[in-house]
């Protein structure tokens, strides 16, 4: 079953996006989030995937994919440890406002599955979207097979700070 959009060529970003629909809108312009993103209450964001017709190349709902493709980190981060706050990232190079920084990684796991993991883990509710898990979301167990583990990468030290973030999501 293929969840992803059909949409043609780069016309992802024409508001009739299957996936840009489920995240309200197509937000993304020329890679960046625009200045009247709502910060204070982000919305999710849903990309086209490889399971959708557009071009991947040319596609203005792929940003993080893109990213994804160079690695990690859509910029030069240190990992750093600071006196009040824990770990945390520090830029090394000027952010563009509105660009991905850096991704954080995990599996989309039903609330069964999510509930058997051990406390330590970090877990975010998809409830507003739980149709996402109903259509075969991914993680927990699929076929017998036991699904990857958490993907861990630097980003995961910009999101847990006490301090006001210096990165919005």
């Amino acid at each position: 079953m293929s969840l992803g959009c059909r949409c043609e060529g780069s016309e992802c970003v024409s508001g009739e996006c299957a996936c840009a629909a489920l995240g309200v809108r197509a937000w993304y312009r020329a890679g960046r989030l625009p200045r009247t993103f709502p910060y204070h209450d982000p919305p999710m964001l849903f990309e086209c995937n490889q399971t959708c017709a557009c071009n991947a190349r040319t596609c203005g709902n792929r940003v993080i994919s893109r990213l994804q493709q160079l690695g990690s980190l859509g910029a030069r981060v240190a990992v750093v440890r600071t006196s009040r706050c824990g770990w945390a990232l520090r830029a090394l190079q000027p952010l563009l406002s509105g660009a991905p920084a850096a991704l954080y990684c995990g599996e989309l796991l039903p609330h069964t599955a999510a509930d058997a993991r051990a406390h330590d883990h970090y877990m975010f509710a998809l409830d507003l979207k739980q149709d996402l898990l109903d259509d075969g979301g991914g993680g927990g167990e699929r076929g017998g097979e036991v699904a990857e583990q958490l993907c861990v990468d630097a980003a995961q030290f910009g999101s847990d700070s006490v301090a006001p973030p210096a990165l919005s999501p």
